[in-house]
């Protein structure tokens, strides 16, 4: 009951975001978003659908979009989500709940598989977190996986307003629009930075804090599915570690 009650009384509005490189996506991502919506829709939640049909361009397609909800009047949250994805609906409603300006889910790296995208932040050792509404706890990070982020407004007006040389003039056919570079990959000091990771080392240089819900389960997928569950691998890690002490 008191999880229903938060989120009907959720006031804002959320953007769900995809970019199809060729206008397909996997079945399992189309199930997750109608069952998403679906309960979306059941629990009041005032929603809409972006997706970039066919974009070459990746980062563009972002940026046009990051633009585009930073200057939509209503819309207060943006979840990416990419189309080789499915997830459990009730993990964005977890995600809605966070007042945090920054957080999301984590999932399998593509290719390595027995690896996660995000890394969990450890000061002297030890991960940083902080309990959540519901008493679990978020994991503080130095980069979100770009593929299942939920910024709400108030972030990206800081970095727009932070980084003025990152504006571009956009042509669109006859038509021009400026566009902020959110997303970009680039090399710095003879490193490469993916968009997200280059993104996120933006934000983090305002003070913009950025958090993973471990118990929010992203599938990712290639020939088969990978599951995601962050929350059982990080304590399976945890045990794994303690096995080893025991064994010195």
């Amino acid at each position: 009951p008191c999880f229903l009650f938060m989120i009907i009384n959720y006031s804002g509005k959320l953007i769900l975001f995809t970019s199809f490189y060729e206008h397909r996506a996997y079945s399992p991502y189309i199930q997750s978003m109608v069952e998403t919506t679906t309960l979306l829709t059941k629990l009041g939640v005032n929603w809409d659908y972006w997706p970039s049909h066919g974009s070459f361009h990746l980062e563009r397609a972002i940026n046009d979009a990051l633009t585009k909800f930073m200057n939509d009047d209503e819309a207060t949250d943006m979840l990416l989500i990419d189309s080789d994805e499915s997830w459990d609906a009730g993990g964005v409603v977890r995600l809605l709940l966070h007042p945090d300006e920054m957080v999301g889910g984590t999932y399998r790296m593509k290719n390595r598989w027995e690896h996660y995208i995000s890394f969990v932040h450890q000061e002297d050792g030890h991960p940083i977190g902080k309990k959540t509404f519901d008493g679990t706890y978020l994991l503080k990070t130095d980069a979100l996986a770009g593929g299942f982020m939920r910024i709400k407004k108030s972030a990206l007006k800081k970095y727009h307003e932070a980084y003025p040389d990152l504006r571009v003039e956009e042509r669109d056919g006859d038509r021009k629009h400026t566009s902020t570079v959110f997303f970009e990959a680039k090399v710095i000091d003879k490193l490469f930075h993916s968009h997200d990771v280059l993104f996120c080392h933006r934000l983090r240089a305002l003070g913009v804090e950025l958090w993973i819900d471990p118990l929010v389960k992203v599938d990712h997928w290639g020939m088969t599915k990978y599951p995601g569950d962050y929350d059982k691998f990080l304590r399976n890690q945890q045990a794994q570690n303690v096995i080893a002490k025991m064994a010195l």
